[in-house]
Parts: C-alpha cells; sequence; structure tokens
C-alpha cells in the first residue's frame, strides 16, 4: 500500500480577492488556476513546506496562518490536502517563477467560481469551506 503524501496550499485574501496563479504550461496541470502551494518534503513540516513553496513560486515570505481546512485529492488517492490561511504579501514584491507560474491573478470568489482553468480541487474547496473564507 502507498503512503500517504502531504501538500499544502496558501489561501490569501486582499480586501475581497484571493491571490491565485496560473500553473506554467511545462508542470502537471499547466495553465491550470489553483492557489500556491505544493507537497511536502521529507522532514519538513506543514507550514514550513508552505513558506518554502510560495518563496519557490512567488519570491517572498509569507506568515502561515490557521490551517483552514484538509482534504484528499481526487488526482491522487494517497494525496491529503492542508489548507491554510497567508498573510503578509506584498502585491509590488511578488517575483513569480517563470519555471512554475506564468500568470498572478487577484479574483474575488465569484470570478474564481465562474473561472473554467480552475483546478477542481480549488473550486470544491471553495464551495464546501466558503463560511471559513471571511478570515
Amino acid at each position: 500500500m502507498e503512503s500517504t503524501r502531504d501538500a499544502v496550499i496558501g489561501v490569501c485574501r486582499l480586501n475581497r480577492d484571493f491571490l491565485v496563479i496560473r500553473r506554467a504550461a511545462s508542470l502537471r496541470a499547466g495553465g491550470k488556476l489553483c492557489f500556491p502551494g505544493g507537497h511536502v518534503e521529507a522532514g519538513e513540516c506543514n507550514e514550513s513546506a508552505l513558506r518554502r513553496e510560495i518563496f519557490e513560486e512567488l519570491g517572498v515570505d509569507v506568515v502561515v496562518g490557521n490551517k483552514l481546512a484538509e482534504t484528499w485529492s481526487l488526482a491522487s488517492v494517497n494525496l491529503r490536502l492542508n489548507w491554510y490561511s497567508i498573510d503578509g504579501i506584498e502585491t509590488d514584491k511578488l517575483r513569480p517563477s517563470r519555471y512554475e507560474v506564468s500568470e498572478v491573478y487577484w479574483l474575488s470568489y465569484n470570478e474564481l467560481l465562474m473561472h473554467g482553468d480552475l483546478l477542481s480541487s480549488n473550486r470544491d474547496f471553495l464551495i464546501s469551506y466558503r463560511d471559513l473564507l471571511d478570515f
């Protein structure tokens, strides 16, 4: 039996908009919109992994807030998704990695839900945990 792997996802709000990225075309699910984040490496805690992933993707340090939810990926049977609020992102300091991110957006809840390129796991999170998103 394959062991469980963990991924971390950062949910950042500025006013009423959420920070999302378009994944670089060369990545798995390339071209899709999603919240920033990635896999937890061996020996890392979730919070450290999330700070590392966001720094790699967007070139900024963040403050990891509360854990919002834990879900399971429909695309990978053994992938646990850990959703956290994140703070401290200054829009003018974002430096997206061209290897991981093709575009950065600030979109409202409704704009995200209606966007055809949003990853299904992100859409499911937004719908299921709407009450938590007014942090």
